[in-house]
């Protein structure tokens, strides 16, 4: 059992640092939203949609997200 659990342990910590190497720098910040473009609600998701849009130039023309001292566009 104790086999077990180091095996499981070191596994764990391989994939981890496998993760942490593949991600890859972004300049942007990606914003994901669940909304109906079809269908009986697509006029509600179509204004949604819209409305997220304005958001997202408003932003980029403000120079984007800050986050920790580094700005991100959306």
């Amino acid at each position: 059992m104790k086999r077990l659990g180091i095996f499981a342990l070191i596994t764990v910590a391989i994939l981890m640092v496998g993760y942490a190497q593949a991600q890859e720098k972004r300049d942007f910040f990606k914003v994901g939203v669940v909304t109906s473009l079809s269908g009986e609600l697509a006029f509600g998701g179509t204004v949604t949609k819209r409305g997220y849009d304005m958001w997202e130039d408003a932003v980029n023309a403000a120079g984007g997200i800050d986050i920790a001292g580094k700005k991100y566009k959306v």
